[in-house]
C-alpha cells in the first residue's frame, strides 16, 4: 500500500502529464497546413523554397519563427518585395499566423529559403520540414517537391516576372509582351 503523501504526489504527477498531453494535442489541432511544396532543384544548385498555407484555427495569435529540413545546411523565412521594378528577397525573423487567419507562402511572396543543399532535390521525393511557432513550439511535416516548371513547360514564375541572373541576384519584371 502506499502512503499517503506518496499518493498525493502521484496523483499531481500524472494530472500534470495529462494536461501536458492535452496541451500538445490542442497546438497540433490548431494548425492546418494544404498547399504545401518544395520546388524541384537543378544540379548543382544550393537553394530551394518551400511552400506552405497555414491556417490557424486558434484562439491565438501565434508567429512562425524558425524552419528546419535535413536537406539544407539552413532554412531561413523570406519575403518578396518590389523595389524600383524589381523583386528583392528579405529574410525576416518572424511571421504572423493570426488566430482564426492564415499564413500563405507563395512563389513571389512569402516563403521558406532553404540554403546550403546537400543534395538536389528531386520531383516525386518526400522533404522533411519542421516549424517552429513562437507558442506552438516545434511541429513537423513532409512536403513532397514538385518540378519547377508548370505542366506547360514554362517557369513557375508569378505573372509578369523572370529571374535574372544567379538565384543569388534579384528578379526583375519583365516588360509586357
Amino acid at each position: 500500500m502506499l502512503s499517503r503523501p506518496f499518493q498525493i504526489l502521484l496523483a499531481a504527477l500524472l494530472g500534470c502529464f495529462a494536461m501536458t498531453l492535452m496541451a500538445d494535442s490542442n497546438r497540433q489541432d490548431s494548425f492546418v497546413f494544404s498547399g504545401s511544396y518544395v520546388r524541384a532543384s537543378m544540379p548543382g544548385q544550393t537553394v530551394g523554397a518551400a511552400y506552405i498555407h497555414i491556417h490557424n484555427r486558434g484562439a491565438t495569435d501565434d508567429y512562425l519563427i524558425a524552419a528546419h529540413s535535413p536537406v539544407a545546411a539552413s532554412v531561413d523565412l523570406h519575403s518578396s518585395h518590389m523595389q524600383q521594378g524589381m523583386a528583392h528577397m528579405q529574410r525576416e525573423s518572424r511571421l504572423p499566423v493570426p488566430a482564426g487567419g492564415q499564413l500563405d507562402m507563395k512563389p513571389g511572396g512569402i516563403h521558406l529559403m532553404l540554403q546550403g543543399l546537400k543534395h538536389p532535390l528531386k520531383e516525386g521525393e518526400q522533404i522533411p520540414v519542421q516549424l517552429v511557432f513562437e507558442k506552438a513550439g516545434t511541429l513537423a511535416l513532409t512536403l513532397p517537391v514538385r518540378s519547377v516548371l508548370s505542366p506547360s513547360g514554362q517557369g513557375a514564375m508569378p505573372e509578369g516576372m523572370s529571374m535574372h541572373g544567379s538565384m543569388n541576384g534579384p528578379m526583375q519584371e519583365s516588360p509586357a509582351h
